[in-house]
Protein backbone atom coordinates (compact mmCIF):
# COMPACT_ATOMS: atom_id res chain seq x y z
CA UNK A 1 0.00 0.00 0.00
CA UNK A 2 1.24 3.47 -0.83
CA UNK A 3 1.80 5.69 2.20
CA UNK A 4 2.21 9.49 2.25
CA UNK A 5 5.89 9.07 3.07
CA UNK A 6 6.45 6.74 0.05
CA UNK A 7 4.82 9.23 -2.29
CA UNK A 8 7.35 12.05 -1.99
CA UNK A 9 10.26 12.36 -4.39
CA UNK A 10 13.34 14.55 -3.98
CA UNK A 11 13.19 18.08 -5.39
CA UNK A 12 15.77 19.42 -7.78
CA UNK A 13 18.92 20.79 -6.13
CA UNK A 14 18.70 24.51 -5.49
CA UNK A 15 14.96 24.71 -6.26
CA UNK A 16 12.51 26.43 -3.95
CA UNK A 17 11.15 23.99 -1.40
CA UNK A 18 7.55 23.11 -2.34
CA UNK A 19 4.93 23.96 0.26
CA UNK A 20 1.57 22.62 1.38
CA UNK A 21 0.00 25.54 -0.47
CA UNK A 22 1.65 24.40 -3.73
CA UNK A 23 0.26 20.91 -3.27
CA UNK A 24 -3.21 22.19 -2.31
CA UNK A 25 -3.34 24.48 -5.34
CA UNK A 26 -2.38 21.71 -7.75
CA UNK A 27 -4.67 19.13 -6.16
CA UNK A 28 -7.60 21.54 -5.94
CA UNK A 29 -8.14 20.93 -2.24
CA UNK A 30 -7.66 22.91 0.95
CA UNK A 31 -4.36 23.22 2.81
CA UNK A 32 -6.03 21.48 5.76
CA UNK A 33 -6.81 18.44 3.59
CA UNK A 34 -3.21 18.23 2.41
CA UNK A 35 -2.08 18.39 6.04
CA UNK A 36 -4.39 15.49 6.92
CA UNK A 37 -2.99 13.36 4.09
CA UNK A 38 0.60 14.15 5.08
CA UNK A 39 -0.15 13.07 8.64
CA UNK A 40 -1.69 9.81 7.39
CA UNK A 41 -5.13 10.69 8.72
CA UNK A 42 -8.04 8.41 7.89
CA UNK A 43 -10.35 11.43 7.74
CA UNK A 44 -9.84 11.93 3.99
CA UNK A 45 -11.63 10.19 1.11
CA UNK A 46 -9.63 7.83 -1.08
CA UNK A 47 -10.16 10.08 -4.11
CA UNK A 48 -8.88 13.17 -2.31
CA UNK A 49 -5.92 11.22 -0.89
CA UNK A 50 -4.83 10.01 -4.33
CA UNK A 51 -5.21 13.52 -5.78
CA UNK A 52 -3.04 14.98 -3.00
CA UNK A 53 -0.40 12.25 -3.30
CA UNK A 54 -0.24 12.74 -7.05
CA UNK A 55 0.25 16.49 -6.55
CA UNK A 56 2.97 15.79 -3.97
CA UNK A 57 4.86 13.65 -6.47
CA UNK A 58 4.48 16.23 -9.21
CA UNK A 59 5.81 19.21 -7.21
CA UNK A 60 8.36 17.12 -5.31
CA UNK A 61 6.95 17.90 -1.90
CA UNK A 62 8.66 16.29 1.11
CA UNK A 63 7.25 16.65 4.64
CA UNK A 64 9.32 18.41 7.27
CA UNK A 65 10.03 15.38 9.46
CA UNK A 66 11.39 17.52 12.29
CA UNK A 67 8.19 19.56 12.36
CA UNK A 68 6.11 16.40 12.19
CA UNK A 69 7.99 14.91 15.14
CA UNK A 70 7.41 18.04 17.17
CA UNK A 71 3.74 17.93 16.23
CA UNK A 72 3.26 14.55 17.88
CA UNK A 73 3.16 16.23 21.30
CA UNK A 74 1.43 19.31 22.70
CA UNK A 75 3.04 22.25 20.95
CA UNK A 76 2.71 25.12 23.43
CA UNK A 77 0.40 26.89 20.98
CA UNK A 78 -3.00 28.35 21.74
CA UNK A 79 -5.04 28.33 18.53
CA UNK A 80 -7.42 31.25 17.98
CA UNK A 81 -10.18 31.07 15.38
CA UNK A 82 -11.66 34.52 14.64
CA UNK A 83 -14.88 34.67 12.65
CA UNK A 84 -14.36 38.25 11.43
CA UNK A 85 -11.03 40.10 11.47
CA UNK A 86 -12.83 43.34 10.55
CA UNK A 87 -14.66 43.47 13.88
CA UNK A 88 -12.58 45.38 16.46
CA UNK A 89 -14.43 43.62 19.27
CA UNK A 90 -12.53 40.42 18.51
CA UNK A 91 -9.21 42.25 18.35
CA UNK A 92 -9.77 43.51 21.89
CA UNK A 93 -10.63 40.01 23.13
CA UNK A 94 -7.36 38.82 21.54
CA UNK A 95 -5.56 41.42 23.67
CA UNK A 96 -6.90 39.56 26.71
CA UNK A 97 -5.84 36.21 25.26
CA UNK A 98 -2.33 37.53 24.67
CA UNK A 99 -2.10 38.86 28.20
CA UNK A 100 -3.27 35.50 29.56
CA UNK A 101 -0.96 33.20 27.58
CA UNK A 102 2.27 35.12 28.12
CA UNK A 103 2.78 34.06 31.78
CA UNK A 104 1.97 30.47 30.78
CA UNK A 105 4.73 30.44 28.15
CA UNK A 106 2.31 29.86 25.27
CA UNK A 107 2.07 31.49 21.86
CA UNK A 108 -1.06 32.50 19.93
CA UNK A 109 -1.62 31.23 16.40
CA UNK A 110 -4.61 32.86 14.72
CA UNK A 111 -6.76 31.91 11.75
CA UNK A 112 -9.80 33.67 10.30
CA UNK A 113 -13.06 32.02 9.35
CA UNK A 114 -14.18 34.99 7.25
CA UNK A 115 -17.76 34.57 8.55
CA UNK A 116 -17.99 31.46 6.34
CA UNK A 117 -18.79 28.02 7.82
CA UNK A 118 -16.71 26.31 5.12
CA UNK A 119 -13.65 28.50 5.63
CA UNK A 120 -14.04 28.28 9.41
CA UNK A 121 -14.14 24.49 9.23
CA UNK A 122 -10.86 24.42 7.26
CA UNK A 123 -9.25 26.91 9.64
CA UNK A 124 -10.22 24.84 12.67
CA UNK A 125 -8.84 21.70 11.01
CA UNK A 126 -5.56 23.52 10.48
CA UNK A 127 -5.37 24.72 14.08
CA UNK A 128 -6.13 21.25 15.43
CA UNK A 129 -3.39 19.81 13.20
CA UNK A 130 -0.86 21.90 15.17
CA UNK A 131 -1.59 19.86 18.32
CA UNK A 132 -2.31 23.01 20.33
CA UNK A 133 -2.76 23.27 24.07
CA UNK A 134 -6.27 24.42 23.24
CA UNK A 135 -8.34 26.46 20.83
CA UNK A 136 -10.34 29.63 21.48
CA UNK A 137 -13.15 30.25 19.00
CA UNK A 138 -14.32 33.87 18.69
CA UNK A 139 -17.83 34.31 17.29
CA UNK A 140 -18.05 30.95 15.51
CA UNK A 141 -20.63 30.62 12.72
CA UNK A 142 -20.33 26.83 12.51
CA UNK A 143 -23.44 24.88 13.48
CA UNK A 144 -23.21 23.16 16.86
CA UNK A 145 -23.37 19.72 15.24
CA UNK A 146 -20.54 20.55 12.82
CA UNK A 147 -18.33 21.91 15.58
CA UNK A 148 -18.94 18.88 17.80
CA UNK A 149 -18.27 16.50 14.90
CA UNK A 150 -14.94 18.21 14.16
CA UNK A 151 -13.85 18.04 17.78
CA UNK A 152 -15.18 14.56 18.39
CA UNK A 153 -13.06 13.00 15.66
CA UNK A 154 -9.97 15.06 16.40
CA UNK A 155 -7.54 15.18 19.30
CA UNK A 156 -8.94 15.74 22.82
CA UNK A 157 -8.11 19.45 22.70
CA UNK A 158 -9.84 21.90 25.08
CA UNK A 159 -11.98 24.35 23.12
CA UNK A 160 -13.52 27.56 24.47
CA UNK A 161 -16.15 29.53 22.58
CA UNK A 162 -16.21 33.26 23.32
CA UNK A 163 -19.49 35.23 22.82
CA UNK A 164 -21.43 32.17 21.67
CA UNK A 165 -22.74 29.37 23.87
CA UNK A 166 -22.23 26.09 21.99
CA UNK A 167 -24.62 23.28 22.80
CA UNK A 168 -21.87 20.69 23.17
CA UNK A 169 -20.46 18.92 26.21
CA UNK A 170 -17.01 19.25 24.60
CA UNK A 171 -16.89 23.04 24.54
CA UNK A 172 -16.47 25.66 27.30
CA UNK A 173 -18.03 29.06 26.74
CA UNK A 174 -17.35 32.59 27.93
CA UNK A 175 -20.19 34.92 27.07
CA UNK A 176 -22.04 37.98 28.23
CA UNK A 177 -25.59 37.99 29.59
CA UNK A 178 -27.09 39.06 26.26
CA UNK A 179 -30.61 39.48 27.67
CA UNK A 180 -29.32 41.74 30.44
CA UNK A 181 -27.47 43.81 27.83
CA UNK A 182 -30.63 44.25 25.78
CA UNK A 183 -32.51 45.24 28.94
CA UNK A 184 -29.93 47.95 29.66
CA UNK A 185 -30.35 49.37 26.15
CA UNK A 186 -34.16 49.33 26.17
CA UNK A 187 -34.40 50.65 29.76
CA UNK A 188 -32.11 53.57 28.92
CA UNK A 189 -34.18 54.53 25.89
CA UNK A 190 -37.50 54.06 27.69
CA UNK A 191 -36.33 56.23 30.58
CA UNK A 192 -35.48 58.96 28.07
CA UNK A 193 -39.12 58.82 26.94
CA UNK A 194 -38.83 56.68 23.79
CA UNK A 195 -41.73 54.41 22.95
CA UNK A 196 -40.95 53.44 19.35
CA UNK A 197 -37.74 51.49 19.87
CA UNK A 198 -36.78 49.24 16.95
CA UNK A 199 -34.12 46.53 17.10
CA UNK A 200 -31.86 45.90 14.09
CA UNK A 201 -30.77 42.29 14.63
CA UNK A 202 -27.50 40.44 14.03
CA UNK A 203 -28.75 38.06 11.34
CA UNK A 204 -27.74 34.84 13.07
CA UNK A 205 -24.35 36.05 14.31
CA UNK A 206 -22.98 34.95 17.69
CA UNK A 207 -25.32 36.20 20.42
CA UNK A 208 -27.74 37.80 17.95
CA UNK A 209 -30.73 35.61 18.76
CA UNK A 210 -30.31 36.15 22.52
CA UNK A 211 -30.02 39.92 22.03
CA UNK A 212 -33.22 39.93 19.98
CA UNK A 213 -35.03 37.79 22.58
CA UNK A 214 -33.74 40.06 25.34
CA UNK A 215 -35.02 43.09 23.45
CA UNK A 216 -38.51 41.60 23.13
CA UNK A 217 -38.58 40.67 26.82
CA UNK A 218 -37.41 44.16 27.80
CA UNK A 219 -40.08 45.78 25.64
CA UNK A 220 -42.70 43.67 27.45
CA UNK A 221 -41.34 44.66 30.85
CA UNK A 222 -41.63 48.32 29.90
CA UNK A 223 -45.16 47.89 28.57
CA UNK A 224 -44.04 48.44 24.97
CA UNK A 225 -44.70 44.97 23.56
CA UNK A 226 -47.19 46.32 21.00
CA UNK A 227 -44.46 48.54 19.57
CA UNK A 228 -41.69 45.94 19.53
CA UNK A 229 -40.18 45.56 16.07
CA UNK A 230 -37.16 43.47 15.04
CA UNK A 231 -35.76 44.26 11.60
CA UNK A 232 -33.16 42.24 9.64
CA UNK A 233 -29.65 43.57 10.08
CA UNK A 234 -26.23 42.02 10.58
CA UNK A 235 -22.90 42.35 12.34
CA UNK A 236 -21.14 44.39 9.63
CA UNK A 237 -21.10 48.07 8.73
CA UNK A 238 -22.63 47.29 5.34
CA UNK A 239 -25.45 45.33 7.00
CA UNK A 240 -26.17 48.24 9.35
CA UNK A 241 -26.29 50.71 6.45
CA UNK A 242 -28.60 48.41 4.50
CA UNK A 243 -30.94 48.03 7.49
CA UNK A 244 -31.09 51.82 7.89
CA UNK A 245 -31.79 52.19 4.17
CA UNK A 246 -34.69 49.77 4.46
CA UNK A 247 -36.13 51.73 7.40
CA UNK A 248 -35.82 55.00 5.51
CA UNK A 249 -37.55 53.50 2.48
CA UNK A 250 -40.34 51.88 4.49
CA UNK A 251 -41.01 54.53 7.13
CA UNK A 252 -40.28 57.77 5.32
CA UNK A 253 -40.76 60.63 7.76
CA UNK A 254 -42.29 58.35 10.38
CA UNK A 255 -39.08 56.73 11.58
CA UNK A 256 -38.81 55.09 15.01
CA UNK A 257 -37.33 57.54 17.48
CA UNK A 258 -34.77 55.01 18.74
CA UNK A 259 -32.75 52.12 17.33
CA UNK A 260 -31.06 49.37 19.31
CA UNK A 261 -28.47 47.93 16.91
CA UNK A 262 -26.99 44.42 17.21
CA UNK A 263 -23.37 45.61 17.49
CA UNK A 264 -21.18 48.71 17.25
CA UNK A 265 -19.91 48.08 13.72
CA UNK A 266 -23.45 47.77 12.38
CA UNK A 267 -24.37 50.90 14.37
CA UNK A 268 -21.61 52.80 12.54
CA UNK A 269 -23.25 51.79 9.26
CA UNK A 270 -26.60 53.02 10.60
CA UNK A 271 -25.15 56.36 11.68
CA UNK A 272 -23.48 56.83 8.31
CA UNK A 273 -26.66 56.14 6.31
CA UNK A 274 -28.82 58.33 8.57
CA UNK A 275 -26.32 61.18 8.18
CA UNK A 276 -26.44 60.82 4.39
CA UNK A 277 -30.25 61.05 4.57
CA UNK A 278 -30.10 64.18 6.74
CA UNK A 279 -31.55 62.41 9.80
CA UNK A 280 -30.04 63.95 12.93
CA UNK A 281 -28.73 61.70 15.70
CA UNK A 282 -29.84 61.99 18.46
CA UNK A 283 -32.09 64.92 17.52
CA UNK A 284 -34.47 62.82 15.47
CA UNK A 285 -33.33 59.24 16.11
CA UNK A 286 -31.36 57.89 19.06
CA UNK A 287 -28.99 54.97 18.44
CA UNK A 288 -27.58 52.36 20.86
CA UNK A 289 -24.96 49.77 19.88
CA UNK A 290 -23.51 46.70 21.56
CA UNK A 291 -19.90 45.71 22.47
CA UNK A 292 -18.22 49.05 23.32
CA UNK A 293 -15.42 48.37 20.85
CA UNK A 294 -12.89 51.16 20.34
CA UNK A 295 -14.90 52.53 17.42
CA UNK A 296 -17.79 53.32 19.79
CA UNK A 297 -15.55 55.47 21.98
CA UNK A 298 -14.14 57.47 19.08
CA UNK A 299 -14.86 61.18 19.48
CA UNK A 300 -16.35 61.14 15.97
CA UNK A 301 -18.76 58.30 16.82
CA UNK A 302 -19.40 58.77 20.56
CA UNK A 303 -21.85 55.88 20.48
CA UNK A 304 -24.02 54.93 23.43
CA UNK A 305 -23.55 51.18 23.73
CA UNK A 306 -23.62 48.06 25.89
CA UNK A 307 -20.11 47.22 27.07
CA UNK A 308 -18.73 43.71 27.04
CA UNK A 309 -15.63 43.29 29.27
CA UNK A 310 -13.48 42.17 26.35
CA UNK A 311 -10.10 41.97 28.09
CA UNK A 312 -11.59 39.98 30.97
CA UNK A 313 -13.36 37.62 28.56
CA UNK A 314 -10.03 36.88 26.88
CA UNK A 315 -8.37 36.20 30.23
CA UNK A 316 -11.23 33.92 31.29
CA UNK A 317 -10.97 31.99 28.03
CA UNK A 318 -7.24 31.36 28.53
CA UNK A 319 -7.84 30.26 32.14
CA UNK A 320 -10.50 27.81 30.95
CA UNK A 321 -8.16 26.30 28.33
CA UNK A 322 -5.29 25.88 30.80
CA UNK A 323 -7.49 24.35 33.49
CA UNK A 324 -9.02 21.92 31.02
CA UNK A 325 -5.61 21.02 29.58
CA UNK A 326 -4.40 20.26 33.12
CA UNK A 327 -7.42 18.02 33.69
CA UNK A 328 -8.66 20.08 36.63
CA UNK A 329 -12.28 20.37 35.55
CA UNK A 330 -15.00 19.56 33.03
CA UNK A 331 -16.28 22.05 30.40
CA UNK A 332 -18.34 24.86 31.89
CA UNK A 333 -20.20 28.01 30.97
CA UNK A 334 -19.01 31.40 32.25
CA UNK A 335 -21.37 34.36 31.95
CA UNK A 336 -20.20 37.93 32.56
CA UNK A 337 -22.35 40.97 33.16
CA UNK A 338 -22.74 43.87 30.70
CA UNK A 339 -22.59 47.60 31.42
CA UNK A 340 -24.30 50.53 29.71
CA UNK A 341 -22.02 53.30 28.46
CA UNK A 342 -23.90 56.51 27.67
CA UNK A 343 -22.38 58.85 25.10
CA UNK A 344 -23.75 61.28 22.53
CA UNK A 345 -26.07 59.23 20.31
CA UNK A 346 -29.03 59.08 22.70
CA UNK A 347 -31.36 61.82 23.96
CA UNK A 348 -35.08 62.27 24.73
CA UNK A 349 -37.34 62.04 21.66
CA UNK A 350 -37.84 65.41 20.02
CA UNK A 351 -41.11 64.78 18.24
CA UNK A 352 -44.44 62.96 18.30
CA UNK A 353 -44.84 60.42 15.50
CA UNK A 354 -48.10 59.17 14.05
CA UNK A 355 -47.95 56.18 16.40
CA UNK A 356 -47.86 58.40 19.51
CA UNK A 357 -45.11 59.94 21.63
CA UNK A 358 -41.66 58.61 20.92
Amino acid sequence: MTTPQDAFTPRAAGARRPTLEDVARLAGVSRAQVSLVVRGSARVSDASRERVLSACREVGYRPNLHARTLAQTESGILGVLVSDLHNPFFAEVVDGLQEGVRPAGKQLVMASGGRSPEVEREALEMLLSLHPTGVVVLGSVLADADLEELLGRGLPVPVVSVTRVVGSALVDSVSIDEAAGAELAVAHLAELGHRRITHLDGAGGAGAADRAAGYRAAMRRHGLQDRAEVCPGGFTEAAGAAAAEELLHRCGEDLPTALFVANDIAAVGVLSRLAEAGVEVPGRVSVVGFDDSWVAGSRFTALTTVRQPKLRMGLLAVAAVLERAAGRREPSRTVVEPELVVRSTTAPPARVGRGGQG
